[in-house]
């Protein structure tokens, strides 16, 4: 039996891990991550997307995707259950881990950090590489990855950075790093208990005046669509709390306003036909 693998890949890792702890014996021939050259002759007649991992079975039966060969050969032994519901539960978790944990956790080539400082410098940022990346560049810059950041200004918001991969050394003009910040401040809302409450209500936000965060506790008796907005006293939306689909329940919002100057603001709830602004002070 066959394995076509990489070492750096997590799939890869996971039919490995597995066929070691079935004792079941294997070779393995290791593909580069980034240079893909020749995996068309090798992978070709296996499975057309190329892709790692791909195992070629004792029988000349090629099988591709991790998840795939983790079922194959794991069906029958401790690690797949035979209960209907709970083998389902391995393939929800299956589902899961690779459309959203593979794709953003998985697989970095690279990791921006922040040493601390002004946040506009760039040399306050050095890059790791993670895995190599051997392909020329399309253009001047190259974006490979985007890095969020948990408001390190202090300014409410929370940014993007957009690190350029290819920067021309003594260019000037050539951007190092390319910093996005939200148009949102920072927020967070909780459920409160699990009573579904008999209407619709809107509460005084908690503490007013306030300086920078409140707190905005509102029910809903339906689930269906809630919003939640901040305007100023020119009616200027200026950010949203609560935008989404919402089962009925009472609910406690947190606005952080530290990006904002100090004034009076309105905040309005809308859910089905029920609508309902209040006034709130803040005081800096």
């Amino acid at each position: 039996m066959l394995l076509y693998d990489s070492p750096p890949s997590g799939n890869c890792y996971k039919v490995r891990l597995l066929l070691a702890q079935l004792g079941i014996p294997f070779e393995r021939r290791e593909l580069s991550v980034s240079d893909r050259s020749n995996r068309p002759a090798l992978l070709g007649g296996l499975n057309p997307s190329l892709r790692v991992p791909t195992i070629v079975l004792d029988d000349g039966r090629p099988l591709a995707e991790s998840n795939a060969i983790l079922w194959y050969f794991g069906d029958g032994t401790k690690y797949v259950p035979t209960d209907r519901y709970e083998r389902a539960q391995v393939l929800q978790w299956q589902f899961f881990e690779q459309y959203d944990h593979e794709p953003n956790i998985a697989v970095p080539r690279f990791w921006l950090h922040y040493k601390g400082g002004p946040p506009a410098d760039s040399a306050n940022y050095f890059l790791s590489t993670l895995y190599k990346d051997t392909l020329a560049a399309d253009s001047l810059y190259s974006f490979m990855t985007v890095n969020i950041g948990n408001d390190i200004d202090g300014d409410g918001k929370k940014e993007i950075f957009l690190p350029n991969r290819h920067v021309r050394s003594g260019v000037a003009s050539d951007a190092a790093i390319i910093i996005l910040e939200s148009k949102s401040v920072s927020t967070s809302v909780e459920r409160i208990g699990n009573t579904v409450p008999e209407g619709y209500a809107l509460s005084q936000n908690y503490p007013n005046p306030f300086n920078p965060q409140t707190e905005i506790v509102f029910q809903t008796s339906r689930q269906g669509f809630v919003s939640l907005r901040v305007y100023d006293m020119l009616g200027h939306e200026i950010t949203t709390l609560v935008n989404r689909e919402m089962p009925a329940g009472n609910y406690r919002a947190t606005f952080d306003a530290r990006a904002y100057s100090s004034g009076a603001y309105f905040y309005t709830l809308k859910a089905g036909s029920y609508e309902q602004s209040r006034r709130m002070l803040l005081v800096k």
